[in-house]
């Protein structure tokens, strides 16, 4: 069984639902937990309730995510849960707007790829990466056929990863 005690481990995402749950549950096992978000706010809350620090990141500005990556020093685990389903366009294809929709993807999938890129690429040999998805990528619904493109994004861009970023272990969550 790993161990993350004396590990430090970055939580994208950490405010609420699954990612505070993860920093939770890394505190508990005596990991240095950063709990990040976009909401500076509701994360320096989080962070205080479960025993972890805080960084205000926007995964959607690269040049944040670089210079972020340069200035927080390392981590041996890194759990990307942030979400942002504004935009995506719930409903018929027939009603989705295409100027629009590009967004639905900007922190899912781009972010997880800004992190990949000037994060997770300097995990050490026996890191990890978890990126979550969903389980629309399995089992779509009627209406929902740009959130399953995403759910699906998201787990095929940590296979890419996998490759990619070996021997750091990369792994998509898929809950639901």
């Amino acid at each position: 069984m790993m161990s993350l005690k004396d590990k430090r481990v970055l939580v994208i995402g950490g405010g609420s639902g699954i990612g505070r749950g993860i920093a939770e549950g890394a505190v508990r096992e005596g990991a240095a937990v950063v709990v990040a978000s976009s909401n500076a706010e509701k994360i320096a809350r989080a962070a205080e309730q479960v025993g972890a620090s805080s960084a205000v990141l926007d995964v959607t500005d690269e040049a944040a995510v670089e210079t972020f990556f340069a200035n927080a020093g390392s981590f041996d685990h890194i759990a990307f849960t942030a979400g942002d389903w504004t935009g995506i366009g719930f409903g018929p294809v027939a009603h989705v707007d295409l100027a629009a929709a590009p967004r639905a993807l900007n922190v899912r999938f781009w972010g997880a790829v800004a992190v990949a890129k000037h994060g997770a690429a300097k995990l050490p040999a026996g890191g990890s990466y978890t990126i979550t998805g969903g389980m629309l990528a399995h089992q779509p619904m009627k209406g929902m056929a740009l959130a399953t493109a995403g759910a699906a994004a998201a787990e095929f861009l940590a296979k890419g990863l996998a490759v990619d970023l070996a021997p750091v272990r990369v792994n998509c969550v898929c809950p639901g």
